[in-house]
Formats: structure tokens, C-alpha cells, sequence
């Protein structure tokens, strides 16, 4: 009979708690572990709603009651996270290996480690994590969730200038789901910054067969192009991104780049400089030093200063 009490308050607890009545499931547990102060699934569940109350102290309490009592992965995993919402990175991971160190194929430990690698700027230990959930999972429907990780971590490594590294794990990307642009973009930027711009371009032409409307895929397409001199190629590029762009603001960054390097490297002259300004920021009313002012935002000092003895 006791045995059945102690049961029933268990299964009352879990059945509040999945339909939100986090404090009466509390208040149940608490009743609960007077009953049997033993059980460690009562302060684990009492931890949980803790935890979904947003009372993390109480919440890391009980799981270390729990864990006293019993070492299981899950809780563990649970007094990591309730320090995650503390902000407390240092015990989040310590409480995550011991999780991962009992259970250790558990792809969901895994990929919130791997997560918090990313946090803590762990690109390296966030790949192996990841990796191996990419191995456990296949076809699962939480592929998804481990390809954005896979995107991050390569975002992750160029943000730390690893290029070599990014390119890599965003060709994993590409290999593993070929249909996915974001992966074959970043894989493009990296070889851009390194100036390999063959295989810049290769990967910038697959983005535009995945997505040929991408307003992304057009300026960096365009950018692209003004960086290897090909002017007339990217101008034809800048018309066709006029036709589909309705975000004017895109188009006039576009327009100034390929114009400030026309003009620099001598493709345009200096009043098709000039004019194109004046088209696009409606100067004709403006002052002399005001009009200065714009063209030294994008020449610097001394090439406008030039500009204007032109002129």
C-alpha cells in the first residue's frame, strides 16, 4: 500500500506538470518526499519544477539531493542545465560530462554540449560533440537541429579567422545536405576572404541554382566580381538584382561599391562619379560641404579631396 502512495504521487505529480500546473506539482512532490525521503526520483521531478518556476537554486538543490541518492545521466544533465540558466558555463559542462560519461551516445547530451562549446569558444570539442550526434541520429527528425549546429561551428571558426577549418566543417555541411544554400554561402565567403576566388565563385553559382532569387547570393555575387576587376560583369549582375531587389537600400550599397571602384581603378570618369551621386542621393540642393562629406564617407580624405580639386 505504501508502495502504491508513493506511486500515485509520482504519476499525479508528472500529470500537473505536463499540463503547466508547475506549482501544484511542486507542492506534491514536497508532500511526496515526507512520505519517503529515499526516493530519488521525487527530488528530481521536485527539481524539474523548480526549475520550469524558474527557481534555479531551489531546482540545483534538488538534484543534488537526487544524485546523492542515485548517479543517473538525466539528472546530472538536469542540474547542467538549471546552472545553463544561471549563466553558470563552468559547472553547465562539469555536470554534462558526468552525464555524457554514464550515457555516453546520448544525442541529446551531445548536442546541448556541443552548444555550450560554441558559448564558451570551444569550436574544436563542439565538432567532435557533434559529429558524433550526426552519427547517432541518421534520419531522425532532429537532424535538422544538428546541421544549424554544424552551420554555427563553422561560423564559429571564421569568427576566429580558422579559415581552413571553417571551409572544412562547411563542406561537411554541403556533403550532408547538398540542398541547404547557407553552407555553400559560408563555404563561398571563406574562400573569398582568402582569395581564392575560383572557388569563391563555385560555390556562390551553386547558391544561385539553389535559390536564383536570394538577394544574399546576389551581392555577394557582385562583391564578388568588383574584387576580381570583372566591372562589367558584376554591372550586368547589379541589373539584374534592380529587376528583383525591392529593398532600395541593398541596391544603392551595390551601386556604391561598383561605382567608387569604377572610378578608382579609371573604368569610369570623373563626372560619371560625380553624376551618379547626385541621381542617387538627390544632392542638387545640397551644399558643397555637405556633398564632401558624403564622398569622404566612401573615398577617404585624400582621394576626395583630389575629387574636388576635379571638380
Amino acid at each position: 500500500n505504501r508502495y502504491r502512495l508513493i506511486e500515485s504521487y509520482n504519476s499525479l505529480g508528472i500529470e500537473l506538470g505536463k499540463i503547466k500546473k508547475h506549482e501544484e506539482a511542486k507542492n506534491i512532490y514536497i508532500e511526496a518526499i515526507k512520505l519517503d525521503a529515499g526516493y530519488a526520483e521525487f527530488y528530481y521531478n521536485l527539481g524539474i519544477e523548480y526549475q520550469n518556476l524558474k527557481q534555479y537554486d531551489e531546482a540545483i538543490l534538488n538534484y543534488k539531493k537526487a544524485l546523492e541518492i542515485k548517479k543517473i545521466a538525466c539528472y546530472y544533465y538536469n542540474l547542467g542545465t538549471a546552472y545553463y540558466y544561471k549563466n553558470d558555463f563552468i559547472n553547465t559542462l562539469n555536470n554534462y560530462n558526468h552525464a555524457i560519461k554514464i550515457d555516453g551516445e546520448n544525442s541529446k547530451y551531445l548536442y546541448e554540449r556541443a552548444f555550450l562549446y560554441e558559448i564558451l569558444k570551444k569550436p574544436d570539442d563542439a565538432e567532435n560533440d557533434i559529429i558524433k550526434c550526426l552519427k547517432n541520429l541518421g534520419d531522425e527528425p532532429h537532424i535538422s537541429l544538428v546541421k544549424a549546429r554544424l552551420y554555427n561551428i563553422g561560423c564559429l571558426y571564421q569568427e576566429l579567422e580558422r579559415w581552413n577549418d571553417a571551409i572544412r566543417f562547411f563542406s561537411k555541411g554541403c556533403d550532408i545536405d547538398p540542398s541547404r544554400m547557407c553552407f555553400f554561402q559560408a563555404r563561398g565567403n571563406c574562400y573569398r576572404d582568402l582569395g581564392n576566388f575560383k572557388k569563391s565563385r563555385l560555390d556562390y553559382e551553386k547558391c544561385f541554382e539553389l535559390e536564383p532569387n536570394n538577394y544574399d547570393n546576389f551581392t555577394n555575387m557582385i562583391y564578388l566580381l568588383i574584387e576580381e576587376k570583372n566591372f562589367k560583369e558584376a554591372k550586368k549582375y547589379i541589373d539584374e538584382f534592380m529587376v528583383i531587389c525591392k529593398e532600395n537600400k541593398k541596391i544603392i550599397n551595390c551601386l556604391e561599391i561598383y561605382y567608387i571602384n569604377c572610378y578608382q581603378y579609371g573604368v569610369i570618369s570623373h563626372m560619371e562619379f560625380l553624376e551618379f551621386f547626385y541621381q542617387n542621393y538627390n544632392l542638387n540642393n545640397l551644399e558643397e560641404s555637405e556633398l564632401y562629406n558624403i564622398i569622404l564617407n566612401k573615398l577617404g580624405k585624400e582621394k576626395t579631396n583630389k575629387f574636388f580639386m576635379k571638380t
